[in-house]
């Protein structure tokens, strides 16, 4: 009978290490909350997360980035939600351009930007299809004809 006891109590001894063992690895999987986009590790922001939306709070825009060069306008993202959105516009090109966004009740362009300059612009986005160009010429040939078109879709 003492026997069997032991083996009883050696059983129950093995399950409870296990248990434990599988709660901790089940807590070390999950890490530590991050932000999202956040590298647990190295703090650093990750390709290829799902990006985060907008809060249901308005006040607060949801940014995209638009980079200019010659001959294209390139967007961080190619659909948004609809809402407040903040364009940060960078023109990396060697020449002057400009961004001029029409669509869906929006009609709204920037003035032009020096090469290698910033600007910021703010829009309250309805869902539909946003088509965003570079207005300028340069020698009577308007940079949209040369490839600085793209679309914006907002869900």
């Amino acid at each position: 009978m003492l026997q069997r006891i032991r083996a009883w109590i050696t059983r129950e001894r093995s399950m409870n290490k296990l248990a434990l063992l599988t709660v901790c690895l089940v807590f070390t999987a999950c890490g530590e909350a991050q932000p999202a986009g956040q590298d647990a590790a190295a703090g650093d922001t990750m390709q290829g997360t799902i990006p985060e939306l907008r809060p249901a709070d308005s006040s607060t825009a949801l940014a995209i980035d638009a980079t200019l060069t010659e001959w294209a306008v390139g967007l961080s993202r190619d659909s948004v939600p609809a809402g407040v959105v903040t364009i940060n516009i960078r023109n990396s090109g060697t020449t002057a351009h400009a961004l001029h966004i029409v669509g869906t009740g929006q009609d709204m362009a920037t003035e032009a930007i020096a090469p290698g300059a910033d600007v910021s612009m703010s829009l309250d986005l309805a869902a539909g299809e946003y088509r965003l160009v570079c207005p300028l010429d340069s020698a009577g040939v308007k940079h949209e004809t040369k490839g600085m078109a793209t679309r914006l879709r907002v869900y």
